[in-house]
C-alpha cells in the first residue's frame, strides 16, 4: 500500500518542483517535508543513478516509514556489500555512499527509529537467487592459447575517448589484453564497450563473466549477469578463437549478516 494518495496536491507539486533529477536542492528544502506520505512520495519520484543525498536525508528522517525504511535497503542491493566488513572503506565513492546508506538503514530499522504506517512492503522477492548460470559457461573455449603484451600500467590509464580509441585500434589479441588487465574498479564501466566489440568471441565474454563474478560484485543483477546470459544463450559470442578454462569463483564468507528482521514484511 502507497499512502502518497494521501498527497495534497500541493505537497507534491513542491516535491515535484524542487528534487527532479538535477536540481540543486538542499536540506533546508528536504525538512519542508514533514510527513511520512511526502518523504514516501519522494522516494518514488527519486532517481537511485543520481544524487545521493536525498536516500541519505530519507534514511535519517524518523518520519520515514518502516515499509519506505525497508524498501531502500533492499533497493541498494545489500547481498552485493557483504563481503566487505562495516568498517572498511569502499574506493568508489559511489559504492561507499550506498554502503554507508545500507548501514544506516539497517541500525535505524532494527532499533525501531522509522515510522509505523498502513504501507505495506514484502522484500521477498529483492533475495531471491540470480538467473542461474548456464552449464557451457564452465565449459573451456578452444582456440589460440592467449598472450598477454599490454603493460598493465598502460591500460590502467585509459580513460573515456582513450579507452575508446584503443578499442577502434584493437585486434582480437589487443582486446583480450584490453579485457584481461582493465582494472576491476573501472571494468564495471566499460564491460559493454568491450563485449559489444565486433572482435569479441566466446573465450574473451566467457573471461569477462568470470571476471565480473570475482571482482565485481557491486554489479547488480540487472546490469551484468542477466542481459550477459539471454545473450550468451542466445549465440552472440558462439565463435571460440582464444582459448580460455574457466574456474568457478569461491565465494567467500559474508563479513556480515543481514538481520533477520530485514527478511520479514511489514
Amino acid at each position: 500500500m502507497n499512502d502518497s494518495a494521501a498527497l495534497t496536491a500541493q505537497q507534491k507539486q513542491y516535491i515535484d518542483d524542487h528534487f527532479f533529477e538535477g536540481a540543486a536542492y538542499t536540506a533546508a528544502q528536504f525538512a519542508q517535508l514533514r510527513s511520512s506520505a511526502e518523504l514516501d512520495y519522494l522516494l518514488q519520484q527519486h532517481n537511485w543513478d543520481g544524487d545521493n543525498r536525498v536516500l541519505q536525508w530519507l534514511a535519517a528522517s524518523p518520519l520515514l516509514s518502516r515499509a519506505a525504511a525497508l524498501e531502500m535497503f533492499w533497493l541498494a542491493q545489500p547481498q552485493e556489500f557483504r563481503q566487505y566488513p562495516l568498517t572498511q572503506k569502499l574506493p568508489r565513492q559511489a559504492a561507499q555512499a550506498t554502503f554507508q546508506l545500507l548501514q544506516t538503514l539497517m541500525n535505524n530499522y532494527a532499533s525501531g527509529f522509522y515510522r509505523q504506517t498502513a504501507r505495506h512492503f514484502d522484500p521477498a522477492s529483492y533475495y531471491a537467487e540470480p538467473a542461474a548460470i548456464p552449464a557451457d559457461l564452465y565449459t573451456p573455449s578452444h582456440g589460440e592459447e592467449p598472450y598477454l603484451y599490454w603493460e598493465e600500467s598502460d591500460v590502467a590509464a585509459l580513460f573515456g575517448t582513450d579507452f575508446a580509441a584503443a578499442l577502434r585500434r584493437a585486434d582480437r589479441m589487443d582486446l583480450y589484453n584490453l579485457a584481461h588487465l582493465t582494472p576491476a574498479h573501472s571494468l564495471d564501466e566499460c564491460v559493454w564497450l568491450l563485449l559489444d566489440h565486433p572482435l569479441c568471441e566466446r573465450g574473451i565474454a566467457q573471461m569477462l563473466f568470470w571476471r565480473l563474478q570475482y571482482e565485481c560484485p557491486l554489479l547488480t543483477p540487472e546490469h551484468f549477469h542477466i542481459p550477459f546470459i539471454r545473450r550468451w544463450q542466445a549465440g552472440d559470442w558462439a565463435q571460440a578463437h582464444i582459448a580460455f578454462t574457466p574456474t568457478a569463483p569461491q565465494t567467500p564468507p559474508p563479513a556480515w549478516d543481514i538481520p533477520a528482521v530485514m527478511y520479514q514484511a511489514v
